[in-house]
């Protein structure tokens, strides 16, 4: 019911349709790719990891500075005329109790359709 109803899952790594959290569905991914290089997030140097199921494309910001939180993701279903995309961006982290917590981001989906 979580993973389907609430839309503050992302921000618990649940995102777009799925019903697990994002680190299981990438450890069973059928190709994976970690940057070379890493990426500004706003203050925070990321690392930024690639992945292909048999149904998504996920790419991921993780933030190294706090807790290894998401930073940012991105999410494509099907190709760019029919498919899915979703976009958390501008993740607000709050350090309670020595732990790093997504507060809050921007989240966008946008679904597109044959016509």
């Amino acid at each position: 019911m979580i993973a389907t109803e609430y839309k503050g899952t992302p921000l618990m790594g649940v995102c777009d349709g799925d019903t697990k959290r994002i680190d299981s569905i990438l450890s069973k991914a059928g190709k994976i790719l970690l940057r070379e290089a890493p990426e500004q997030i706003g203050q925070s140097s990321c690392y930024v990891i690639e992945a292909t199921t048999k149904r998504k494309q996920y790419t991921l910001w993780i933030d190294t500075e706090h807790g290894y939180n998401i930073a940012q993701l991105e999410i494509q279903k099907g190709a760019n005329s029919r498919g899915t995309k979703f976009s958390l961006k501008n993740v607000r982290l709050e350090k309670i109790n020595g732990l790093w917590v997504p507060m809050e981001a921007d989240m966008e989906q946008t679904k597109t359709g044959n016509g």
